[in-house]
């Protein structure tokens, strides 16, 4: 792009008349520092640890960047009934690691009891385009209904182990679950699958951390898993 607008610029000088040698002028200008480029996500959002006023995001970069998640919420109870409440707005920031793997967990406090979150990520203020509904219920408060004040909440829990992205890649499961809609999903284990034999760990503690960081990255990739951690609180257990 640079080099066709040099060209553009050359030939409107000829027309013009200008010097020549003032080209080579705005080609320094044009050329720049260099290209900076912007940092991309490469795993996550992550839903973690939740309760009925709070809810944490977990997401990893392949630079350091600084990591916004813009939401609102609307009053309602675990996809049921809205309430006729007004939709509240928030945003919180935090920063990655400065060093590999660049994950960062940004925190959202204060929220509306047991309301339905909506976010969006930004890295370095530019909004990430969803791969996925990025839509999760908060925890129900013990008592949520005004009308019915003795009514406990009600919550469902999905129990997940023995996941090997290698050896089964494409799970359809993860789709039926989130049709479901859990309220929390508990990785019971085995949650990875590194090498088992301890001469594969005599590397360099970069390489070890390399390799335990990227099999994390493969279970996070696996289609259906990755939108629905997106969209359900998630523990390891």
């Amino acid at each position: 792009m640079g080099c066709v607008a040099v060209v553009l610029v050359y030939y409107w000088m000829m027309l013009f008349r200008f010097r020549v040698s003032s080209l080579f002028v705005l080609c320094f200008l044009a050329a720049g520092p260099g290209i900076v480029e912007a940092a991309e996500l490469i795993a996550g959002p992550v839903v973690g640890h939740t309760t009925s006023t709070s809810a944490t995001i977990w997401v990893e970069t392949d630079e350091p960047a600084r990591v916004t998640v813009e939401y609102w919420i609307e009053s309602r109870v675990h996809y049921g009934n809205a309430f006729p409440e007004p939709i509240s707005r928030g945003r919180a920031t935090t920063h990655t690691h400065a060093d590999s793997p660049f994950t960062a967990v940004v925190e959202l406090s204060g929220l509306r009891p047991g309301g339905l979150l909506h976010y969006e990520v930004r890295l370095d203020g530019r909004p990430l385009q969803a791969r996925s509904p990025q839509v999760v219920s908060l925890m129900p408060p013990l008592y949520p209904y005004k009308k019915e004040p003795e009514k406990l909440a009600e919550f469902s829990v999905a129990f997940v182990s023995c996941v090997h992205p290698a050896m089964m890649p494409q799970l359809e499961i993860w789709d039926e679950i989130l049709s479901h809609r859990p309220s929390a999903m508990l990785f019971l284990g085995d949650n990875n699958y590194l090498p088992s034999s301890p001469s594969a760990y005599e590397n360099e503690k970069a390489v070890v951390r390399y390799m335990m960081s990227s099999a994390q990255r493969e279970l996070r990739a696996m289609r259906g898993l990755a939108g629905l951690v997106a969209a359900t609180p998630t523990y390891g257990i």
